[in-house]
């Protein structure tokens, strides 16, 4: 049985005032059979997290980047900005 991580749809990166919050859930539902058992798992999980971003970000240039199951999110830096909040899209 191959078991597959969080996708780019489960994801969401946004910035809030000074934080970038990247959050999910996953919902997956899974039947299958070993011998003559039947086996029937779900599995349901959400998870956050909040990183408060330097006064040096420029939040409007924040790029978020998943592929092979792992997220890139890059913080570009100016010397006289401070971050607003916006969506980030996921490429």
């Amino acid at each position: 049985m191959e078991r597959e991580g969080v996708t780019k749809e489960q994801v969401n990166v946004d910035v809030r005032e000074d934080t970038l919050v990247i959050s999910g859930e996953t919902k997956k539902d899974e039947k299958y059979k070993e011998g003559n058992t039947h086996i029937q798992e779900r599995r349901y999980g959400s998870f956050t997290r909040a990183i408060t971003l330097p006064r040096n970000v420029k939040a409007n240039e924040i790029t978020a980047k998943f592929e092979n199951g792992i997220l890139e999110v890059k913080l570009p830096k100016d010397e006289n900005e401070k971050p607003s909040g916006r969506k980030i899209e996921i490429q």
